[in-house]
């Protein structure tokens, strides 16, 4: 069997251009002045350089025989941007801080993680504290420890979150 394959690869693309601000122009001002630019017809024009040190992400976009589809969307190397994605889902509260550490590790951020069970404790002035038990990845920052912690804690403890207001005092 013959197969018509269509390969695909991520790659960083460069153009340069010159765009008038005011010399008293402030940060938020200049980032304005060429957001503007890139939505005038004039940022259709631009003609962007391919970086090809930085092709990545090899993938099959399709794999046909005659009319049909055999493979659609198959990553051979793995993509920068797939952790990325993972923390962004983790962010809006689609997928789990492992999935996005898993992300993470995919896309060859961070070494495989190796997790250890680590102790912690909460406690509010006057009152008893808890002892809590959780698992993190070996080499994690402090925030992700600080989110392991959480996480474990929520387990064992009731954690109510809203606005001021929200709640009553």
């Amino acid at each position: 069997m013959k197969l018509n394959v269509s390969f695909g690869l991520d790659l960083s693309a460069y153009a340069d251009v010159e765009i008038d601000v005011s010399d008293e122009a402030s940060e938020n001002e200049i980032i304005q002045s060429i957001r503007e630019f890139t939505e005038s017809s004039e940022h259709d024009e631009l003609v962007f350089d391919e970086d090809w040190s930085t092709a990545c992400a090899l993938r099959i976009v399709s794999a046909q025989h005659g009319k049909d589809y055999v493979l659609e969307d198959v990553a051979l190397e793995s993509s920068p941007y797939d952790g990325g994605q993972g923390f962004m889902g983790w962010l809006r509260g689609h997928q789990t801080f492992e999935s996005a550490i898993n992300g993470a590790v995919n896309a060859k951020w961070i070494e495989e993680p190796v997790t250890e069970t680590r102790r912690g404790t909460f406690k509010l002035p006057g009152e008893k504290a808890i002892d809590v038990a959780f698992q993190c990845r070996i080499g994690a920052t402090p925030e992700e420890e600080g989110l392991a912690f959480l996480e474990a804690l929520s387990k064992i403890a009731e954690i109510n979150y809203g606005a001021d207001g929200d709640h009553d005092a």
